[in-house]
């Protein structure tokens, strides 16, 4: 079952054309990663799914055209961390996890005790109980990126996607955030879209990629396919080797050219 398309999907900015007519179809439960060198679309094509960026084209949500739901039945269906998100320094962590059940209250409601378990669960799955009561701006930049995950798992939506949610990361911590985001979309058919700088990352947690390139798909498929020497040298003009790993995943590894 599909549960993310995109149909001819176009994005212009200052007059230039940044997405160039982008067809994809994302299954329910899949992940799927964005790769490619910097400026090449990644996050313009998660932006222009979210919808915080004017398309051309269309963005369909299990056959249903975004551009005819409302704001919060939006949100209801995807959820989205970006890579640098814009956090109130004085909010204190629980609450502004708890914002993620924000799509599932009634205008003039109050959350519940149901919503306050969803946001205890979260943190405690991402091992973040103990800054509970931290403020936000007290936390360093691999804790912000954490708690930005951990609102938008609260929003329980079925598609979440993901902007290089490693970045500011360790790799003790980035294991830990892909391991749980994989356990998610397993448990729960959670269908999930990211963009990833690190290939090695890429290959390993995502079941299909998608290489960009100028704001167009240049190889699309396993990640096997699609992590060759020869896709790398052209779009990122680095010299790499693969190499194959325990059950069919792959490593990039730099690879110097000269002494």
């Amino acid at each position: 079952m599909t549960a993310l398309s995109l149909r001819d999907l176009r994005v212009r900015y200052n007059g230039t054309e940044v997405l160039k007519g982008i067809d994809l179809e994302v299954d329910r439960g899949g992940w799927l990663g964005l790769v490619g060198p910097n400026g090449s679309g990644k996050t313009t094509l998660l932006r222009a799914v979210v919808g915080t960026v004017k398309i051309r084209g269309e963005v369909e949500i299990g056959g249903r055209n975004v551009a005819a739901m409302s704001s919060a039945e939006r949100s209801r269906a995807i959820a989205a961390v970006a890579q640098r998100p814009n956090l109130p320094v004085d909010m204190t962590v629980f609450d502004y996890v708890l914002l993620g059940r924000t799509p599932h209250i009634s205008y003039f409601g109050v959350e519940g005790k149901a919503d306050l378990q969803v946001v205890v669960d979260v943190l405690e799955r991402l091992e973040l109980g103990a800054l509970s009561f931290r403020t936000l701006g007290s936390l360093s930049g691999g804790e912000s990126q954490q708690v930005a995950l951990a609102r938008s798992l609260a929003q329980r939506a079925p598609i979440l996607l993901l902007d290089e949610p490693t970045s500011a990361l360790d790799v003790g911590h980035q294991q830990q955030v892909l391991e749980l985001v994989d356990e998610l979309r397993r448990e729960e058919s959670l269908t999930v879209v990211s963009a990833l700088h690190d290939l090695t990352l890429a290959a390993q947690y995502c079941d299909r990629l998608v290489l960009l390139g100028g704001g167009e798909i240049r190889a699309a498929g396993d990640p096997r396919e699609v992590l060759t020497v020869e896709n790398i040298r052209g779009l990122y003009g680095a010299s790499v080797r693969i190499i194959e790993l325990g059950g069919g995943e792959v490593a990039v590894v730099p690879q110097r050219t000269g002494a």
